[in-house]
């Protein structure tokens, strides 16, 4: 029985160290708010998510790394038209030709549609998170 539970023992330490290699740091606040920090020092911020919401309309999923820094928003479920019953989500990004819009549209299991609009185009193409 003593080598059964050192060798769980062993076997859980390994994969704690394995799955959190590249995680330096990972709070989780009172309010609702995740940040997990990098070693190359990028992070994820996620605020405004409750326990079993797959969907909170407001919440906010923002990432800083090197190369710049993104903030995703949760618009929340659309309620009619062509992406009715989805999770609504956007992030707006600066681009030569002005304010680019990159609305993502998702059922629980991650599976939509990605409608990016630049200028007067608009490209809509299936996503899947």
């Amino acid at each position: 029985m003593k080598k059964i539970l050192s060798l769980f023992v062993i076997l859980f330490l390994f994969i704690l160290v394995i799955g959190c290699q590249e995680v330096k740091e990972e709070t989780l606040e009172p309010k609702g708010e995740i940040i997990i920090e990098t070693e190359e020092g990028s992070s994820v911020k996620i605020e405004g998510f409750k326990e079993g919401e797959w969907c909170p309309k407001d919440a906010q999923i923002s990432i800083s790394s090197t190369d710049g820094d993104l903030v995703m928003n949760i618009v929340g479920i659309v309620e009619s038209g062509e992406f009715e019953g989805l999770c609504h989500k956007l992030t707006e990004l600066d681009s030569a030709t002005g304010i680019m819009k990159v609305n993502i549209y998702v059922d629980e299991k991650g599976k939509g549609f990605q409608v990016i609009e630049s200028g007067e185009q608009i490209i809509k193409q299936e996503y899947q998170e």
